[in-house]
């Protein structure tokens, strides 16, 4: 045991002094209920904080800190509850908790008792609510009221001392109120969660009377709220809802009634032109907002929610409304005499200059011009835009910088086991955002907080406002200041599932503070300077959401994929399959076997002539059919991104050049040869069909 003056100990116990607290009524009982949850506690030496494995018998949350198990020692009538620490070691630390507090109306008191050893604060809704140092090793407690807000309260916890800081936290409501007991939020969990923080901030950003969604909402809630609609935020919108009901979050008749309630504004109300939409309207009227361009891409964004809801819920009503929204669509005015669709289109000055020409987002945009039920555009529209290769430490893939123009299209779009002429695009995003993830890292030394599992960013609010973030390679207008943006990640959760969901977690878990919200994950946060975003923009929130439910579940490409229109271009662009659709795990795991088997192969090649061995025991032969597997192995790890093209090259090299000194009879190799020198063996040599035609396989490869 330590002596009793390096024992630092410190106590948390929140009281709310109130009626209990009630359920919502039975016809909102989709609305989230979170009473209260203690997401993370972290130490800056690198210690983690551990929970039970199983609830506690009592209703109350235990927080540990460094393995300790904490025990609860009384509890009396008012529900305060007294923790007593096991053994502990001191060492210099900060600690952080946080936790979020259901209040059921404004006014409702709590009373926090704290006592602890070292510097000690707290913060209530991001206002500080107490700060002092306390000297003593066994300090008189303090007492604290505060009201609580309507909703959602967030409660961060800091403590700090010289001599090592050892605290305990539970919390106490009226003893009659059945609370959960949740652990940090992790895995699924912690996608259900965001998912459906998400969904409610759908519901509140979308004006009820016209089903239009605002293009942002704040997160504090006495804020303004004067954000216009957005297009594209409808399409994210109309998606949600289907998430909503398939979940059991919104009863499946308020579902529909949403859904239609948006769509039948975009037939009757919605200011646009031959079947496009402005980029910016009015939520309440429909009307044109900040002198917006009549936007393709963004009435595609539409487009897509509006097929997802058409097929999810199968009403003959809003099937009919969505099938004469999709109609309505003039692509060929568009196009306005040209090969590639226009950006859009201003009343005042005619079409756009520039034209979707490189690729980016626009995939989703032109698969729907060439299915569109009324005047499709040709399919071969699809192969005239540009699609640059770039290459970034052993990756090359068809290159957009901003990470979103990789993720949209594949929010609805089921690009898995596909390919046209040009690329798997599932794959290509894959590597960009294996790419992008290299590239933050690398930026590690400027910005330490960047790391494994802290990166990613993309278009997003910034505090300079509207910033297009992206890399590599680095973009001179919009330089990277260390600022993380959730949805560069969560956007690309099918892609790159742990990666990706390691940084969800690490930001959940780590900076509560300033990436989480009632709402969901804030639209970029900066975790050197404490900055974070004042506003959620529903793009954003959107792609989280639907790549989120694709990695769970797939459902929303199965919905999406449901569409004929899609089917017949994804055909009439010369798409076709190179396997079967699988699921995300079933994906993780086909994936992570053929690296490692990549990883095993690339070791197992003679360093002189680059031949592979027969086996695994580096045994002295070499065999045809085993070099042709190879070099299709070398092809197939390029591909996937284990294998820099250059490497692969140099390997093919190897093995091209010791090929001219392998014995051949009419063309025909022996079965095997010393890997060395590859003279045939004296009692072998044996021509085997088999061996020969895998060569053959491998060199066309």
């Amino acid at each position: 045991m330590k002596s009793p003056h390096r024992i630092a100990l410190g106590t948390l116990i929140v009281l709310v002094t109130s009626a209990p607290l009630a359920y919502p009524a039975a016809d909102a009982s989709w609305r989230p209920l979170i009473i209260r949850k203690w997401l993370a506690a972290k130490r800056q030496q690198g210690s983690t904080c551990f929970f039970p494995a199983r609830p506690p018998e009592s209703p109350y949350a235990l927080l540990n800190t460094n393995g300790l198990q904490w025990q609860e020692t009384s509890a009396d009538a008012s529900g305060k509850v007294v923790l007593a620490p096991a053994a502990r070691a001191a060492q210099p630390a900060m600690h952080y908790a946080f936790c979020e507090i259901f209040s059921p109306a404004t006014g409702v008191e709590a009373v926090i008792r704290v006592q602890a050893a070292g510097a000690l604060g707290l913060w209530l809704n991001q206002n500080r609510l107490y700060w002092k140092s306390f000297r003593h090793a066994q300090p008189a407690a303090d007492i604290i009221h505060c009201r609580l807000r309507k909703g959602y309260n967030q409660l961060l916890l800091s403590l700090s001392g010289a001599t090592g800081i050892w605290f305990r936290v539970a919390l106490s409501y009226d003893r009659r109120v059945p609370l959960r007991f949740i652990a940090p939020l992790t895995g699924d969990r912690l996608l259900e969660e965001i998912e459906l923080r998400t969904i409610e901030f759908f519901i509140r950003a979308t004006v009820d009377e016209t089903g239009l969604t605002r293009d942002s909402y704040p997160i504090a809630a006495g804020d303004t709220d004067s954000s216009p609609a957005s297009v594209a935020a409808s399409g994210f919108y109309l998606t949600a809802l289907c998430i909503a009901d398939s979940r059991g979050w919104l009863p499946r008749r308020e579902a529909l009634r949403r859904a239609r309630t948006t769509v039948g504004s975009y037939l009757e109300r919605v200011e646009g032109t031959n079947g496009f939409f402005y980029h910016f309207v009015d939520p309440l009227t429909g009307k044109r907002a900040w002198n917006s361009e009549l936007s393709s891409i963004d009435t595609a964004l539409l487009l897509a929610g509006a097929l997802t809801a058409r097929n999810y819920f199968s009403d003959p009503r809003l099937t009919e409304d969505v099938n004469l929204l999709y109609r309505r669509a003039d692509w060929h005015w568009m196009l306005n005499g040209a090969e590639l669709l226009s950006m859009g289109w201003k009343p005042e000055s005619g079409f756009l200059e520039h034209r979707w020409e490189t690729y980016s987002e626009h995939t989703l945009l032109y698969l729907l011009a060439i299915g569109a039920p009324d005047k499709p555009l040709e399919p071969d529209t699809w192969y005239r835009w540009k699609r640059p290769v770039f290459t970034y430490r052993g990756r090359t893939y068809i290159q957009a910088v901003p990470l979103f123009q990789h993720q949209y299209p594949h929010c609805w779009i089921d690009f898995r086991g596909l390919r046209d002429a040009k690329a798997d695009y599932f794959i290509n995003s894959r590597l960009a955002t294996l790419a992008h993830r290299a590239y933050c890292i690398s930026l590690s030394d400027r910005f330490p907080t960047y790391s494994p599992v802290l990166w990613g960013v993309t278009a997003s609010l910034g505090p300079a406002g509207y910033m297009v973030w992206g890399g590599p390679p680095p973009t001179q207008e919009y330089p990277i200041d260390g600022t993380v943006v959730p949805c560069a990640s969560g956007g690309s959760l099918p892609f790159t599932p742990s990666e990706s969901l390691a940084v969800l977690e690490e930001m959940v878990n780590h900076y509560p503070e300033l990436a989480w919200t009632p709402l969901g994950l804030v639209d970029a946060f900066n975790p050197s300077s404490g900055w974070r975003a004042p506003r959620l923009l529903s793009i954003d929130q959107g792609a989280v959401l639907l790549m989120a439910e694709n990695l769970r579940s797939g459902d929303v490409w199965e919905w999406f994929m449901r569409s004929p229109e899609v089917q017949t271009a994804l055909r009439r662009a010369g798409f076709v399959s190179h396997g079967r659709h699988l699921q995300p795990a079933d994906q993780a795991y086909l994936w992570n076997l053929a690296s490692n088997t990549w990883e095993c192969i690339a070791h197992f090649v003679h360093p002189h002539t680059g031949l592979p061995y027969d086996s695994s025991d580096r045994g002295p032969w070499t065999s045809a059919g085993n070099i042709g597997l190879y070099l299709a192995s070398v092809v197939a790890a390029r591909d996937l991104g284990f294998l820099a093209p250059s490497a692969a090259l140099t390997r093919t090299r190897a093995v091209l050049d010791s090929l001219e000194t392998f014995p051949e009879w009419k063309g025909f190799r022996p079965r095997r040869c010393p890997v060395e020198d590859l003279r045939p063996a004296t009692n072998d040599t044996m021509i085997s069909l088999v061996d020969n035609a895998n060569l053959a396989m491998g060199m066309l490869v």
